[in-house]
């Protein structure tokens, strides 16, 4: 079996990256340290800019498991999981338009809040014990995605790995704030951006183009598209427009490390961007 490690260049940049990510993480913990009220800690004293928060977004929306999951994805099933993204065309006005304004006009900080509000108390922590719980097992995936991808071309254990970065991001999460949150997250998108544009460059290169790469596609019967309306089936073009939906309003329209996000940003106009 063929071993794959990581070049002088590729440890120099992921060495790099990692402590970036980390000096921009420290900076908010020491700017905030001992002074940051609550409000600035969850939000950032909504007075951040649009920018960052919708790269920290896009980060989220992109993590590992997506990059890992998602070629894995089409390579053993074609290209029709990429119909889910045409979902956002309405789920995310949905989100920016009737969610949004809601939680932003009454300058809260958590989800959980306005259930207690328009709820009760009762909603509210059966609101926050289910997320808890959902967080738990997805940042359980999202810590071993990437653990896994480094154990495969490092000698790093991956429960090295996986210490590292949850110790890490806990710390600067905890004392930074929002805003090192958002900034770190700002970095790490791009990041994530030109490696994925320099993969797909590198890729087609290496194929003989564009062209060649999606003959390939088509001889291995990667691009075809089922219509079927049968909802029992894995998955087809409703299905994943429907589920996609709804899938995408749960993330963007209520689910609080998205939300708080959003609440950060200082205008709604520019929030709904």
């Amino acid at each position: 079996m063929t071993t794959h490690t990581l070049s002088g260049v590729d440890t120099l940049i992921f060495v790099l990256s990692v402590v970036v990510s980390f000096v921009i993480g420290l900076y908010y913990v020491v700017r905030g340290w001992r002074s940051a009220s609550a409000d600035e800690l969850m939000t950032g004293g909504h007075d951040l800019g649009w920018f960052p928060v919708a790269m920290s977004i896009f980060s989220s929306f992109t993590s590992a498991i997506t990059i890992l999951g998602f070629p894995s994805e089409v390579y053993s099933y074609g290209i029709q999981y990429s119909v889910v993204m045409l979902s956002n065309i309405v789920a995310i006005p949905i989100c920016a338009h009737y969610f949004l304004p809601v939680f932003h006009n009454m300058r809260i900080t958590s989800v959980n809040q306005y259930l207690d509000v328009r709820f009760g108390r009762v909603a509210s922590l059966c609101g926050t014990l289910v997320f808890i719980v959902f967080m738990v097992l997805y940042m359980a995936m999202g810590l071993y995605a990437p653990s896994l991808a480094l154990s495969a071309v490092t000698n790093l254990h991956m429960a090295t790995s996986i210490f590292t970065v949850a110790v890490s991001s806990t710390v600067y999460t905890a004392f930074g704030g929002v805003r090192a949150v958002i900034w770190t997250d700002t970095f790490q998108s791009l990041v994530m951006f030109i490696g994925v544009i320099a993969v797909v460059i590198r890729g087609c290169v290496d194929m003989g183009g564009i062209s060649e790469v999606w003959n390939i596609a088509g001889s291995g019967d990667r691009l075809h598209l089922d219509f079927d309306l049968n909802p029992f089936m894995r998955q087809n073009v409703f299905t994943l427009l429907v589920g996609g939906v709804a899938g995408t309003v749960s993330v963007m329209g209520v689910n609080q490390g998205q939300v708080q996000r959003l609440l950060g940003v200082a205008k709604l106009r520019e929030a709904q961007l």
